[in-house]
């Protein structure tokens, strides 16, 4: 998902059509590479101005990703939990766990939490100029209800809610602002998401998704609170041997109040776009899969603090079962 839990989140499934009673599942190893410039990538510690984006960071990691289905009632119902790949390219980290029930040709239900297992991290205060700035934890959970391929239409709907927690939030505090003015920048959040999406295949092995989106951020400060409107637009191709995936997305937020730091009321334009690749049975492997991911995502401010860029590559083996 969107909802910076990202509820932009997708889970890891197989087609209705396909289900088997029993235990399935994924696990992959993923080498990565990120490269980004925000003020909020905590190895930028110190900044010497709130009026431009953060400092180029590099870094390489090895994620381990996996989801597990088990089938039963006849493959009718399924219980699922795992990661994204999909969420990896964004930089989000998310575990889903849920309960997905096969509605045969009125399309899958699925009800879903996402417990953010692994906290981000942000800064305490992202407005200190000249020393470094202290970091901490920032966490979101979620209760996400899907409703796909409804009355075998190809549309669907995705729902959910969440908020958002700040361990220690001093936003501000470093500045000449008012206590009024602090309470404007706090940034724990309630979050309610919607999206419709639509899928259809335009010839043999050739899907075309697009979807519209809804994110509604009611933090604490009124001058953290915002509502995202989106729209994506994805192309799969699927073959014997290989899979091809390409989407784009595009964001706009907007934010209900005045930033006390900067006098305006922000506006974002987000920008993203994730490639992904997979081949069967490289080398003869029987049930593995050579992955391939890559992920770029924009966001241009009418505030230069918040603008950033990030590319982040991976590249991997996965294993089914």
């Amino acid at each position: 998902m969107a909802l910076a839990i990202s509820i932009s989140t997708h889970s890891i499934a197989s087609p209705a059509n396909q289900w088997q009673d029993g235990l399935s599942g994924e696990a992959a190893i993923m080498l990565g590479y990120t490269k980004d410039n925000s003020q909020f990538n905590t190895d930028n510690k110190t900044t010497d101005s709130l009026n431009s984006k953060g400092k180029n960071q590099n870094e390489t990691s090895v994620i381990p990703l996996g989801s597990l289905q088990y089938t039963f009632d006849n493959a009718k119902s399924q219980l699922f939990a795992g990661f994204s790949r999909a969420d990896i390219t964004l930089g989000h980290i998310n575990a889903e766990f849920g309960y997905r029930r096969n509605l045969e040709q009125y399309g899958v239900l699925a009800a879903s939490v996402l417990p953010n297992l692994i906290a981000n991290t942000t800064w305490a205060d992202p407005y200190v100029t000249g020393q470094d700035r202290s970091e901490t934890d920032s966490k979101t959970q979620a209760l996400r209800i899907q409703y796909t391929d409804i009355f075998s239409t190809g549309f669907g709907l995705d729902l959910g809610v969440g908020e958002r927690n700040i361990d220690t939030e001093k936003s501000g505090s470093n500045l000449s602002l008012t206590s009024t003015e602090q309470n404007q920048l706090k940034r724990d959040s309630k979050l309610l998401y919607a999206k419709s999406t639509y899928q259809t295949m335009v010839s043999r092995g050739i899907i075309l998704k697009g979807g519209l989106s809804f994110l509604k951020n009611n933090a604490d400060g009124d001058a953290m609170s915002s509502n995202t409107y989106g729209v994506e637009a994805s192309i799969i191709r699927l073959s014997s041997a290989y899979s091809t995936a390409f989407s784009l997305l595009y964001d706009q937020k907007q934010f209900n109040a005045e930033n006390p730091v900067f006098t305006k009321k922000q506006t974002d334009k987000v920008m993203a776009a994730n490639l992904s690749f997979s081949y069967k049975e490289p080398f003869g492997l029987e049930n593995w899969n050579a992955v391939a991911l890559a992920g770029y995502q924009s966001t241009n401010s009418n505030i230069n603090f918040y603008d950033s860029t990030s590319w982040r590559i991976l590249t991997g083996l996965s294993y089914n079962f």
